[in-house]
């Protein structure tokens, strides 16, 4: 006879457990912690978890620690990202400023360089981002591919409750996490062939 096998929610209770019996004090640990007490409090933990084993083919089904795991892991990554577009526009003073120096004394080359560099930052910015909250979006974009690749459906709602989970406040309607798929710029909504 098979053991009954635990919820969701005290997986995540003994996930926590461990996390603390670490005994970190670093602002990684609160900030993973936070994470964690939201995803314990959410009403819709059960179901969540529910959702995918029913949904998931049980080839690509992970287990309930890999899983949290998995969504802390990106959490953690795009957090990073977010960090990133924070400081993108103290560096691109520094590079404005350096540029303004070379040009002064003539160096070309430097200039050219530094302008080049500025000029890809902003367009790779602009290209993988996008706007303030370019983290979130992409968090969101990135468990609606990987649900669509494991079940061939972008589970919205399950991706709408990870995402407040991991992000806290108010949970993205349905509409906006579908609604992330949309080109954002004018020119990826142009449906006039290229010439």
């Amino acid at each position: 006879m098979r053991a009954p096998s635990l919820s969701f929610r005290s997986e995540l209770t003994t996930w926590r457990k461990q996390f603390v019996a670490q005994n970190d004090q670093s602002p990684l640990r609160r900030f993973v912690l936070e994470i964690i007490d939201r995803w314990l409090n959410h009403g819709s933990v059960e179901h969540i978890w529910k959702t995918i084993k029913l949904k998931l083919p049980p080839e690509a089904m992970p287990t309930a620690q890999e899983f949290i795991w998995l969504v802390l892991q990106r959490r953690l990554l795009l957090a990073r990202v977010d960090n990133v577009i924070d400081e993108l526009p103290e560096a691109t003073s520094r590079t404005k400023n350096r540029a303004k120096r070379f040009l002064q004394e003539n160096r070309f080359g430097r200039l050219s360089l530094e302008t080049g560099l500025l000029a890809e930052a902003k367009e790779r910015r602009a290209q993988r981002v996008g706007q303030k909250g370019g983290g979130r979006r992409l968090f969101i974009v990135g468990w609606r591919e990987k649900f669509k690749e494991l079940c061939g459906q972008p589970l919205d709602e399950i991706v709408s409750a990870l995402t407040q989970i991991a992000y806290g406040g108010e949970a993205p309607s349905i509409s906006a996490v579908r609604g992330t798929e949309r080109p954002t710029t004018q020119a990826g909504r142009d449906i006039r062939p290229s010439k």
